[in-house]
């Protein structure tokens, strides 16, 4: 059988893997050049960071997993290591194993370990990514549900539930700056378990600054979940360097008047999201006031470096109100990449409602059994007054929507200056598009992008088009968004094999 090529232009061969591209860099043509030089969102350096940050820290017993999240450049990137541990490895190309990610099992090694990562993109342009990590086994906690042993909090002698590392207390700071690590289980999320939950939350489990934890992870190859029936996870006191890493969180509380997960209104900057799953959430009593999966609020202060990659949202049901998947506001330096959604209906879907500059949306799929908005780039009010957000790009998503409007760039509630604003290398499928409020000197620049759409009603004729490609012919399309024959494009994908 022959390969086909998707719709985001990668080849996929005839057992269904993506080709991990061995004649990288692409040809001229076959990629859109960079529109920003590339910036790093994490792991942010050494100087910039905490000693208990959590790529700061590795253990000798756990596989130490560290995304390099890059916004910006000519993507695909090729990623190589310059220096580690021995041991360490990276996934160098697309569709490869753990692509754009440090994985190192220690094998002995104590002390500081020195990482280097160059990232090369298609350009020909490079980034070099330093960071320094110390074996430090007592920064670690272990929760393992279900032990039954003395509970000290190592890997051999755990936790056994929440309530044991947040002893029912938003204050109490027993495992202050602790990483930590939630085995194979189901974990109820609340913070006091002596509260009832009310619309005033006391059941919350709170990432505080000044007595908590900024890192959760869940351990490398086990299922950690966390019911979050009766609890969010939530931030209030500008807690830095959040790092959120292999937990499941499902079932959002219904009993609350806006659901979400994880709802941070700390001016938090370095947030990290890698490899979490959020399933199975609808909009809650009222549904009026961002109910999303994570939600980052408005502050007075701008917030800076927001990396989300390789997570997935199931089952999030909130459609006709007022939510998505993500949700931002009042913060630069964003890369949110190859993340994953299924079986949902939303209003917004990946919402940069109020984002400044300096933002990526890139490599995302919304194909399976998705209704509502696929993305939304918002440039609204909560910006904050006086700010002209710039420098946006959404490129290289997989996005298709059976019902409802499926994308909107600048939505109604600000029609205020901005510019920089690239949608490129993406296939679109859905009902209606909406794309309004550009000006003659900031136009919103299309580029190379498969767009099926049924209406461009909604559509300002002062958009700017390049090689749009529309109407494509439902034969030519799989139910996952791609396309079935290689039509060679060769401007809208990597060469056939």
């Amino acid at each position: 059988m022959a390969a086909s090529v998707d719709l985001n232009g990668l080849v996929i061969r005839s057992n269904g893997r993506k080709s991990s591209a061995p004649d990288f860099p692409l040809r001229a043509n076959y990629f859109i050049p960079a529109k920003m030089p590339m910036s790093l969102t994490y792991p942010r350096p050494d100087g910039e960071t905490p000693s208990h940050a959590r790529h700061r820290n590795f253990h000798s017993q756990m596989t130490y997993e560290i995304p390099i999240g890059i916004q910006g450049g000519a993507w695909p990137f090729k990623y190589e290591i310059l220096s580690s541990p021995a041991g360490a490895t990276i996934g160098q190309y697309y569709g490869s194993e753990n692509y754009g990610v440090i994985s190192w099992t220690p094998s002995g090694q104590t002390g500081s370990q020195s990482f280097s990562v160059r990232v090369t993109d298609c350009d020909g342009d490079t980034f070099v990514v330093d960071w320094t990590s110390l074996g430090n086994d007592s920064a670690f906690v272990f929760v393992q549900k279900g032990y039954a042993g003395t509970k000290v909090g190592t890997i051999t002698q755990p936790l056994e539930d929440i309530k044991d590392w947040y002893f029912n207390s938003d204050t109490d700071n027993t495992y202050l700056n602790k990483i930590i690590v939630f085995r194979e289980g189901i974990y109820t999320a609340t913070g006091n378990i002596n509260a009832t939950p009310t619309q005033a939350d006391p059941t919350n489990v709170v990432l505080n600054s000044n007595y908590k934890t900024p890192s959760i992870v869940g351990f490398p190859g086990e299922v950690a979940e966390w019911d979050m029936s009766l609890a969010k996870l939530r931030d209030v006191s500008n807690t830095n360097d959040i790092f959120i890493q292999g937990i499941t969180f499902k079932n959002g509380w219904t009993g609350a008047n806006n659901t979400q997960f994880v709802y941070f209104t700390g001016e938090s900057n370095r947030i990290t999201f890698h490899r979490c799953k959020f399933k199975n959430m609808t909009q809650g009593l009222v549904g009026d006031d961002n109910t999303n999966p994570v939600f980052i609020a408005a502050t007075t202060n701008e917030k800076n470096f927001f990396h989300m990659s390789d997570c997935e949202f199931d089952g999030i049901q909130t459609e006709g109100f007022n939510g998505g998947y993500v949700d931002i506001y009042r913060m630069s330096n964003i890369c949110i990449e190859r993340n994953t959604a299924k079986n949902c209906a939303t209003y917004a879907g990946f919402w940069m409602k109020g984002t400044i500059a300096f933002v990526t949306l890139r490599a995302n799929t919304a194909v399976d059994n998705i209704s509502g908005r696929c993305f939304e780039l918002g440039y609204g009010l909560e910006v904050g007054a006086g700010v002209t957000p710039h420098d946006h790009e959404v490129c290289w998503n997989n996005f298709r929507s059976a019902t409802g409007v499926c994308m909107v760039v600048n939505a109604p509630n600000n029609a205020s200056a901005h510019y920089n604003t690239f949608i490129y290398r993406n296939a679109i499928q859905g009902s209606t598009g909406v794309c309004r409020n550009a000006t003659t000197d900031n136009k919103f620049i299309f580029d190379g992008n498969f767009l099926n759409l049924t209406s461009y009603a909604s559509w300002d004729e002062s958009i700017q088009f390049s090689a749009v490609i529309a109407d494509i012919k439902s034969t030519a399309i799989n139910s996952q968004g791609e396309l079935t024959t290689a039509l060679g494009f060769a401007t809208h994908g990597w060469r056939p094999y």
